[in-house]
């Protein structure tokens, strides 16, 4: 899991735009995190790429308080498929990661059940991928929020230019 976060975190190091404010009308992310609407419109990026002949696809946006979303699919993302934390395949699994702007991190736990992820994909061309997504995010141990737990998303919606 560590490994796949990992992957995550670095195809974003080097994906971001250079000016936090200019962002197109076509890239949103919007989420209910834990019962509040949320927009990320800052920094949004939409990668696509390989790694280990492992193909990817990357989405990340800051909101106005520097808290950060990002989802990761692995493998074909093509209109209709389904990713959710508890399939079978490592490759149907997203990995969502939502990092508060003083660094606690929350992430898709494939080990719990309880809190399935899920990422569903609405539309898939070349340069843009649309869908939906929600679940339960399990705080990382280093967590430097004063109340630890979990955060629920619900109602993620995305739609991102790709580069590749």
């Amino acid at each position: 899991m560590l490994s796949v976060v990992a992957l995550g975190t670095v195809a974003f190091s080097s994906c971001t735009k250079d000016d936090d404010n200019n962002v197109a009308a076509f890239a949103t992310i919007t989420a209910n995190i834990d019962g509040t609407l949320t927009t990320f419109d800052k920094n949004v990026s939409g990668v696509t790429g390989s790694l280990n002949e492992s193909s990817y696809t990357s989405i990340q946006a800051t909101d106005d308080k520097g808290n950060t979303l990002m989802v990761k699919l692995t493998g074909e993302v093509n209109a209709g498929k389904i990713f959710a934390s508890n399939a079978a395949n490592d490759a149907d699994k997203p990995v969502v990661k939502y990092t508060t702007a003083n660094g606690s991190a929350y992430l898709t736990n494939n080990g719990d059940i309880s809190n399935i992820v899920k990422v569903a994909v609405s539309v898939a061309k070349s340069n843009n991928i649309q869908g939906t997504f929600n679940g339960t995010l399990t705080g990382s141990l280093d967590s430097q929020d004063p109340v630890f737990g979990d955060r629920a998303i619900t109602n993620g919606k995305f739609t991102i230019t790709l580069d590749s």
